[in-house]
């Protein structure tokens, strides 16, 4: 049958769900899910800024507004609300019932807080606790003061499910890996001598149960199953969600597709720009490989995204572990011991690196690195593969 890989977070105790033989998985678009778990996001420019919204003397709406339906109310079905009426679309008309700051100020000496009159601050925090998107959402689209608090947390919401493995320890295991043969650095001596005396437990084809000596294959079997995941169909998801909540009003309706641009992210590039230069970073031995450095040609460069091979191909071309050199690749050097193998990474802007790293001393492996894979690609599709690639 063949080894087969699967990309792991061993420490961290989370894998991906996915896996296969080694001469597959890397010449597929699998590493590309590495670029989506190691690129460091950048925050997007909120819509409005604060001072702006104090500026312009946006309003809120009072309590008793807050009760009379629309987007905010919810029902006994969830995706479903009663319809309220508007007098008008605009963003200024989008606001229920307002009350300007001076005069909350005011009434706050003779009546009990609201909610309405809180601070920008405690909106925010108690808006951050809300966990549904739809629900975050829904509630800020019935008032411009509002929208711009939620969209804010909706943002940096998408922004956090980037570069969830940035930082982390990673392998690329092989399931021919015996008991206690671990990356150097991956676990302490204390903590291999601990993993070494665990027993796995599994079930045959026939449900009965069996027990063995615990593998860096059996870890991430046992580990939490992640995925990447794409900011475009999240953000098309929520619009989804918003609409169907309010299929019922053709007021509501309008009102959430007139922030369908704001709501909807075509691609990541809100986040991981493509305008800006990027680099792979290993965070381990403080080694970066550029873009150019390993891209087949500059129009490949897509931001963080090379196309043919990039980031992705580079990380598990050299984070292979098993103790088997069965790899299902004509390649003959030890891909299956990588040099990379357990070691900690992120993708992020050069920029942001050079700012962070002053007085700190970094090597640029792109030649090493680039020639590697320039060999691994070689040996599998012949002296002509970068014209294959290419054309």
């Amino acid at each position: 049958m063949g080894q087969y890989f699967r990309l792991a977070a061993p420490r961290a105790r989370e894998a991906l769900s996915g896996g296969g033989k080694l001469g597959e998985i890397l010449f597929n678009t699998s590493p590309t899910v590495l670029v989506y778990l190691l690129a460091v996001p950048v925050q997007p420019k909120k819509r409005l800024a604060a001072s702006e919204v104090i500026t312009k003397a946006v309003k809120t709406p009072t309590a008793k507004d807050l009760q009379s339906g629309g987007l905010a109310s919810s029902s006994k079905q969830d995706d479903a609300v009663p319809s309220a009426k508007r007098k008008a679309d605009t963003e200024e008309q989008l606001d229920l019932s307002l009350r300007n700051g001076k005069q909350a100020k005011t009434e706050a000496t003779h009546t009990p807080a609201t909610f309405c009159a809180l601070s920008r601050e405690l909106h925010e925090l108690i808006f951050g606790f809300v966990k549904r998107l739809k629900d975050l959402a829904c509630f800020g689209l019935t008032n411009t003061y509002f929208w711009d608090i939620s969209h804010g947390i909706i943002q940096r919401r998408f922004a956090s499910e980037l570069g969830t493995w940035a930082g982390k320890h990673i392998v690329n295991v092989g399931d021919y890996t015996k008991p206690g043969d671990y990356p150097s650095g991956l676990f302490s001596p204390e903590e291999e001598k601990n993993l070494t005396n665990k027993m796995f437990q599994y079930y045959d084809g026939v449900g009965e149960q069996h027990l063995t000596p615990l593998t860096l294959y059996h870890l991430s079997e046992s580990s939490e199953m992640v995925e990447a995941k794409e900011i475009s169909t999240q953000s098309t998801r929520l619009l989804g969600g918003c609409m169907m909540r309010c299929q019922n009003s053709p007021t509501d309706s309008r009102i959430v597709r007139s922030k369908s641009s704001e709501i909807i992210h075509a691609n990541d590039s809100a986040f991981l720009p493509r305008d800006q230069a990027w680099i792979l970073r290993n965070l381990t031995t403080k080694e970066f490989v550029t873009a150019v450095g390993i891209a087949l040609d500059a129009k490949y460069i897509d931001g963080p995204f090379i196309g043919c091979i990039g980031f992705g191909e580079v990380v598990m071309s050299r984070i292979c572990w098993s103790s088997d050199p069965s790899i299902s690749m004509p390649y003959t050097g030890e891909i299956w011991r990588g040099v990379w193998a357990g070691h900690r990474f992120d993708i992020t802007t050069v920029s942001r690196h050079e700012e962070g790293t002053k007085n700190e001393k970094w090597t640029d492996v792109s030649k090493e690195v680039a020639a590697e894979v320039a060999a691994i690609w070689e040996s599998e599709y012949g002296a002509d593969w970068r014209n294959i690639f290419e054309d």
